[in-house]
């Protein structure tokens, strides 16, 4: 998954941004990459964009999820309501304190490797590259890091397919499930992405971004 997005990549990267993550886009904000006007602009299309997908990948695989559940009903949290919440959104393998802690740090380390990336005196790495070593960083930071509360360090991830889904007939309970979970996967992101950011403009105050 992580190499097939890499076509979709170089396309972004040259019609825009080149950012699918919010968290992301805060960052670029705060080095003066982006423009503080174009934050919640962005942002928002790419909330849009998660959710729209989520809502066709659920309409797509509908009578294979109700099928494969066939008890559950979107009336109240149980362990139905849970097994098909949890094929769309994240969900954790620890407590919600390790979680926290464990999304902060790998928000923050992938935002210094983005913005490493990013800067022409790092190496000079060609653009064409980026994604390659973007691919390369992701898998071993998958395997490495994603035991105790999953994959993704992008909080459209987790809200857009969580918005479809409470949609398609969930509701709250799309938010309620594992003990009100949701807000994790949100908010960890972006104080990663923020201390990142930080640490990175006050260790290279003088990068050239591009």
């Amino acid at each position: 998954m992580v190499y097939s997005i890499h076509p979709f990549s170089i396309i972004s990267s040259v019609i825009g941004y080149g950012s699918m993550n919010p968290a992301t886009t805060l960052s670029f904000t705060i080095i003066g990459r982006i423009p503080l006007r174009y934050l919640f602009p962005l942002t928002t299309v790419q909330l849009i964009g998660s959710f729209f997908s989520s809502l066709v990948l659920f309409i797509t695989y509908r009578e294979s999820i109700i099928d494969g559940n066939k008890n559950c009903l979107p009336t109240s949290v149980d362990d139905d309501d849970d097994d098909v919440i949890s094929l769309f959104v994240l969900t954790p393998s620890a407590s919600h304190y390790v979680c926290f802690i464990d999304r902060v740090f790998v928000s923050t380390l992938t935002t210094l490797f983005v913005l490493l990336l990013r800067d022409k005196r790092n190496h000079k790495i060609s653009r064409r590259y980026r994604c390659v070593y973007m691919a390369i960083f992701t898998t071993g930071r998958i395997g490495a890091l994603s035991m105790n509360a999953g994959t993704s360090v992008n909080p459209t991830r987790d809200l857009g397919p969580r918005l479809a889904i409470a949609v398609c007939g969930w509701g709250l309970n799309a938010f309620k499930a594992n003990n009100y979970y949701f807000w994790i996967p949100i908010v960890a992101p972006y104080l990663g992405s923020i201390i990142g950011a930080i640490l990175y403009k006050i260790t290279h105050c003088q990068s050239q971004f591009e």
